[in-house]
C-alpha cells in the first residue's frame, strides 16, 4: 500500500500519466520477470520533448491490478491518460476507464486498436476518448495538446480515431530520427539466465513474414513499410545505456529482424565488435541463414549467447496453415548449426491451433525431442518454451475463427506448469483435442534447458 501511495504521490500534479495496462483484474505477483515498455518510454521522451509534464506507471511490473490503477487516476489532477489495449487486456481497459469518477482524456493504442476501434467507440464510458491507430509517439502530444493536423479516420465530441499511417505526417519513416529517452529505463536493467545484466532495445518495426497468429505480421500491418534502423544509431544507444548502466553486460534485441539475412548479420557481426566486453542475444529465423552458414561461428565469437527461434510446430500441414516459413528440415539444420557453434537456443513451440490434432502435436514433439537430444552432445543448449494459441485480434486466424463462427471467451489466466503464467492467456480451445490433451503436450515441450536460478531473481 506505501508503494500505491508514492506512485500517487510521483504522478498526481503531472499533465499526462502513461499507464503499461494490467495483465489480471487483481492484484497478483506471479514472481515473473517482465521487460521493460520501450513503446511507453518512446512515447513519453516526446511529450517531454514538448515541454509537457508526464509520467509512466508499469501496472505490469508493479503488479497493480484495475482497481489501485482507479486509485490512482481519481486521485491525482492530471487531465490525460494513456493506456496500450491488447486483445487479453481489452476488457481490462474498459473496465478502469468506467471506473474513473473525474472528467479526464483517455488516449488508447497498441495493436488491437486497428482491429477493435469500432467496439471501443461504443464504450459508455461518459470520458473524452482519443484513439491512435499504428505507432503513437509523434502524434501523441499533439492529441494532448489539442493541435493534431491530421484527419480524423472518426470524429464525434466525445472520441476520436487517429490513423498514423505512411500518408500521416506523424508516420516516423525514418527510425534514426526517433528517440528514447534510456534514463527512462534505468531501474529496468533484468539478470538474464546467464547471471549477465541486460538491456533491451528495439532495432527496427515491422515484419516481413505473415504469419496468421501474429499482431505483427503483413496480414495484420497491411501498408505498412518494414523499416530499420542504420547501425551507427544503434551503437549511440548502446554507448548511451553503457553510459547510464555501466555495469551493464549483455542487449537484449527484441525485435524480429535485426537477422533478418546476410546483409544484416554481417551489419550485427561489425556493430558488436565494436563492443568487445558486452555480450547479446536477438531474435532469429530459419529463413535469415539461406547463405549465411560461414557467418554462424563469427556469431558466437561477437558475443552472442543466444537466439530466439519461433519453430511453433513440427507438423508440415500446421505450418502450412499458419504460414510459417521454412520447412521442417531447414529448422533442424540451421538450429543444429547454432548448437554445434556454441550458440545456446531458446525454441517457441505453440499447442492447441484450430483443427490441430493429437497427430500434429505428436509431430511437434518428436521435433523438440530431436532437437533436446542433439543439444545435449552440442557446445550450445537448447531450451523449448511451449504456449497455448490464442486468436489476437486483426490477426489471419482471429479473421477465420470469426467468419467460422467460433465463439471467442473473454481472456482467461490458465496456470500452466513450466510456462509462465503471463504467456497463458486463453479465449477458448479451438483445436481437435481437449484441454487437458494441450496441456500434456504443453508441459512435455518445454523444458528450460538450465538448472540454476539466480538469487531472488527470475531470469529471462
Amino acid at each position: 500500500m506505501d508503494n500505491l501511495y508514492k506512485m500517487i504521490n510521483e504522478v498526481k500534479d503531472k499533465e499526462v500519466v502513461i499507464f503499461n495496462s494490467p495483465l489480471y483484474r487483481e492484484r497478483f505477483d506471479d514472481g515473473e520477470t517482465y521487460l521493460p515498455p520501450l513503446g511507453q518510454g518512446y512515447i513519453l521522451t516526446y511529450l517531454k520533448k514538448r515541454g509537457i509534464t508526464a509520467g509512466l506507471i508499469d501496472a505490469v511490473y508493479h503488479k497493480l491490478g484495475t482497481e489501485e490503477i482507479i486509485r490512482i487516476i481519481n486521485h491525482g489532477v492530471f487531465q490525460t491518460v494513456g493506456f496500450n489495449v491488447f486483445s487479453i487486456n481489452m476488457n481490462l481497459v474498459k473496465d478502469i476507464i468506467a471506473g474513473i469518477n473525474r472528467a479526464v482524456h483517455v488516449v488508447l493504442g497498441g495493436k488491437a486498436v486497428g482491429a477493435v476501434w469500432r467496439d471501443i467507440v461504443s464504450w459508455n464510458t461518459g470520458q473524452k476518448l482519443s484513439l491512435i491507430i499504428g505507432e503513437g509517439e509523434w502524434i501523441f502530444p499533439d492529441i494532448v495538446r489539442g493541435t493534431c493536423t491530421d484527419d480524423v479516420l472518426y470524429g464525434t465530441d466525445r472520441c476520436r480515431v487517429y490513423q498514423v499511417g505512411t500518408q500521416s505526417c506523424y508516420f516516423p519513416s525514418d527510425l534514426d530520427k526517433v528517440v528514447l529517452d534510456r534514463s527512462l529505463f534505468l531501474d529496468r536493467a533484468v539478470y538474464n539466465h546467464y547471471g549477465k545484466l541486460e538491456q533491451c532495445i528495439i532495432a527496427s518495426r515491422g515484419c516481413i513474414y505473415r504469419c496468421a497468429f501474429c499482431g505483427g505480421s503483413t496480414y495484420a500491418n497491411r501498408n505498412i513499410p518494414v523499416r530499420f534502423r542504420s547501425s551507427k544509431n544503434i551503437q549511440d544507444e548502446i554507448h548511451a545505456i553503457i553510459e547510464q548502466t555501466p555495469e551493464v553486460q549483455s542487449i537484449r534485441l527484441l525485435d524480429d529482424l535485426f537477422l533478418k539475412d546476410v546483409d544484416s548479420i554481417q551489419k550485427a557481426l561489425d556493430l558488436f565488435s565494436k563492443f568487445p566486453r558486452i555480450y547479446w542475444r536477438a531474435m532469429a529465423h530459419v529463413q535469415s541463414f539461406d547463405n549465411a552458414e560461414p557467418y554462424i561461428e563469427y556469431l558466437k565469437e561477437s558475443g552472442c549467447d543466444e537466439l530466439f527461434v519461433g519453430i511453433e510446430s513440427g507438423s508440415s500441414k500446421i505450418r502450412k496453415m499458419i504460414h510459417k516459413e521454412g520447412s521442417l528440415e531447414r529448422v533442424k539444420e540451421v538450429i543444429k548449426l547454432f548448437l554445434t557453434t556454441g550458440i545456446d537456443v531458446k525454441g517457441y513451440f505453440m499447442c492447441g491451433f484450430p483443427k490441430e490434432t493429437e497427430d500434429d502435436l505428436e509431430q511437434t514433439l518428436q521435433l523438440a525431442e530431436e532437437i533436446k537430444q542433439y543439444a545435449a552432445c552440442a557446445k550450445g543448449k537448447f531450451r523449448a518454451v511451449a504456449f497455448r494459441f490464442r486468436p489476437y485480434h486483426g490477426t489471419e486466424l482471429y479473421d477465420q475463427l470469426i467468419r467460422e463462427n467460433y465463439t471467442m471467451k473473454d481472456y482467461e489466466t490458465r496456470m500452466q506448469k513450466g510456462t509462465k503464467t503471463q504467456y497463458n492467456f486463453s479465449a477458448g480451445n479451438f483445436s481437435c483435442m481437449a484441454d487437458a490433451e494441450i496441456n500434456n503436450f504443453l508441459e512435455r515441450i518445454t523444458d528450460d534447458g538450465y538448472h540454476f536460478k539466480l538469487p531472488e531473481m527470475q531470469s529471462v
